[in-house]
């Protein structure tokens, strides 16, 4: 199950590439992470931080770890 998220994920991000004709801004990830162990989370965390090709990235999430690939953390609470 999780290769074949993985394997989505990547996918999308490679068509959008393409569709972008690697002229990309800004790109939103929704809960990137869910449903992968946690090799595949600690890769694709990995590989978003190597992503400095991209000027903007909005990752909405969960999942604390991927502070770790962020520049800016906006955190948003219901009280």
């Amino acid at each position: 199950m999780e290769k074949k998220i993985a394997i989505a994920l990547a996918l999308r991000l490679g068509i959008t590439k393409a569709m972008s004709k690697g002229n990309i801004e800004t790109i939103l990830l929704d809960e990137p992470t869910i449903h992968l162990d946690s090799f595949r989370r600690h890769e694709l965390i990995y590989l978003l931080r190597q992503m400095s090709s991209l000027p903007q990235m909005i990752i909405v999430t969960h999942d604390s770890e991927l502070e770790n690939a962020a520049d800016n953390i906006i955190k948003v609470e219901k009280k």
